[in-house]
């Protein structure tokens, strides 16, 4: 995928470090890589039952084209899009904040690179491996700290591990016997069910 413009890292508050100079004999491995990232989500649906189908006037309509949408993207006939053509290098070892105002993109950079989330276009890698082909690879390479503690309370606690590990490619057999085994040395075996 080509595109016209430069990169905007300004959208997401990136602030590169200065240039590094790589001699042909020394390789700098990139932890993290997108190359032309681009995400569109679908455009909201119009609800039903309002406006003068239902008898009401309702409020006026937006004019056709790009405008901002609720959610910070550009809402275009396409979609909104949240990401157009990111490009961004993170050297392994390195440490990077992603900061920005809201809309401007982070979340769901964070959702593709953690592959939670398919990008529309480009490409992106953790560590060499393709964060679309190689999920299960790129989930095993990372690590993600959630804002908060994030269970599902629909699940009791020995499906939420095996759920986690199956998020991580391990076997659903496998996984059940290792979290009873943990649980176990911990003493929390009576709770997993």
């Amino acid at each position: 995928m080509s595109h016209d413009r430069t990169p905007r890292r300004h959208d997401l508050g990136y602030h590169a470090a200065p240039s590094r100079r790589v001699s042909a004999s020394t390789s700098i491995s990139a932890g993290i890589e997108m190359r032309g990232l681009r995400k569109v989500y679908p455009a909201p649906k119009p609800r039903r039952g309002r406006g003068a189908a239902a008898g009401l006037a309702g409020p006026p309509r937006m004019p056709p084209g790009a405008a901002m949408a609720p959610t910070g993207g550009t809402l275009t006939a396409a979609g909104i899009v949240a990401l157009d053509g990111l490009d961004l290098s993170v050297g392994e070892g390195e440490f990077f904040g992603l900061l920005g105002p809201n809309g401007a993109g982070k979340t769901t950079t964070i959702g593709i690179l953690t592959t939670r989330v398919l990008p529309s276009g480009g490409q992106a890698s953790i560590g060499r491996a393709d964060v679309v082909a190689e999920a299960v690879a790129v989930r095993r390479r990372i690590g993600v700290v959630p804002q908060r503690p994030n269970p599902d309370r629909g699940l009791d606690v020995l499906e939420n591990l095996t759920f986690h590990a199956a998020y991580f490619g391990f076997p659903r057999a496998a996984s059940r016997a290792r979290a009873l085994g943990i649980l176990e040395r911990l003493g929390l075996a009576d709770r997993a069910l």
